[in-house]
């Protein structure tokens, strides 16, 4: 069973409750083991019975330290986001592509976003990857 669809049948079949942090959104990798720079996707699935708001544009990614979770660059200084707000239907998901940096250092990491619910903003994030450079291409 692939990352995707154990996450799809995780809303289906246990609950939305027990899907996520949220338990409104999924944001997963297809994988949990990455070099750096690999390309990879992240998914946001909506398992909620309600239309949510979001911009994947605005994703980050988090670094596991002895202090918790620290923001990472994965985005150029001077890349612009559009300041707008896409609706993801129940059920339906978005995916963006991100390449990791070839000099990111090895560790485990995560993404974090955030979505727009009920006009209330709420943060989602990730599975927790390792980069590592024993990583298969």
């Amino acid at each position: 069973m692939t990352r995707w669809s154990l996450l799809l049948s995780c809303g289906a079949w246990m609950g939305l409750s027990a899907c996520g942090p949220m338990g409104e959104a999924l944001l997963a990798t297809e994988q949990e083991v990455y070099s750096p720079g690999s390309e990879l996707t992240v998914r946001l699935h909506n398992v909620s019975l309600r239309s949510l708001h979001y911009n994947l544009c605005y994703i980050s990614l988090q670094r596991e330290g002895p202090a918790g979770w620290v923001g990472v660059q994965i985005r150029e200084p001077d890349e612009s986001c559009p300041a707008i707000l896409l609706n993801l239907k129940p059920g339906e998901a978005k995916s963006t592509q991100i390449t990791l940096d070839s000099t990111l250092a090895e560790g485990t990491y995560r993404f974090s976003t955030s979505v727009e619910l009920d006009g209330e903003r709420r943060a989602v994030t990730s599975n927790s990857i390792q980069v590592t450079s024993q990583a298969a291409p």
